[in-house]
């Protein structure tokens, strides 16, 4: 396993003062109504991805993005069978002393799935979402790489086992996915800002 990466959540704002680059736009976003700023000290990162590159190459854009709060991809810990058991993430979350997780997952692409106006997220629990949105990524069809691509970007905390931001990203036309993932996380990094949930 690789070496855990000490970076950070608040850290996500490092290039959004420039407005998300390459097309890429928050199409909605939900916060918890009664979450305040986000103070962070160890986040979990995960992302749900059909293969395990995909998976380690987006874990350590977002967690290279961070500057203040120390991220942790998940690949680097766990095996891809690890994440997939309730019991031994939540255990390790727990001994390892996390206090958030960040998940991205690809949405879908060439389509919209939500209504800009009315999202709201499925479930507000860490496994809850986590769990049902994973194995998706096992249907062949599920990912369709076209001109605009859509991410769900999801933070929760853990105590509480609490959701307190969800967004929806389009990205049009990303030249690679490095791009990509990078102009996601300055979008969500922005609207965190924005909501005042990072400084």
């Amino acid at each position: 396993m690789n070496p855990v990466k000490t970076v950070s959540l608040a850290g996500l704002v490092c290039a959004a003062a420039v407005s998300a680059a390459a097309g890429t736009k928050m199409i909605s976003s939900w916060r918890a109504p009664d979450a305040g700023p986000l103070n962070f000290q160890k986040v979990l990162v995960l992302c749900i991805a059909p293969h395990d590159s995909q998976r380690q190459f987006a874990e350590n854009e977002l967690v290279g993005l961070m500057k203040r709060t120390r991220g942790v991809p998940s690949y680097s810990v766990m095996t891809p069978a690890d994440v997939e058991s309730k019991e031994k993430v939540l255990a390790f979350m727990t001994r390892e002393a996390f206090d958030g997780a960040v998940v991205m997952r690809f949405v879908g692409a060439g389509q919209k799935t939500h209504d800009p106006g009315v999202y709201i997220p499925t479930y507000t629990g860490f496994w809850d979402y986590y769990s049902v949105a994973a194995p998706m990524m096992r249907d062949p069809g599920y990912i369709r790489m076209d001109r605009l691509l859509q991410m769900e970007t999801q933070v929760f905390a853990t105590k509480g086992d609490k959701l307190v931001w969800a967004g929806l990203s389009e990205t049009k036309n990303p030249d690679s996915a490095k791009q990509l993932v990078a102009d996601v996380a300055r979008a969500v990094a922005a609207d965190l800002k924005k909501q005042r949930l990072i400084q």
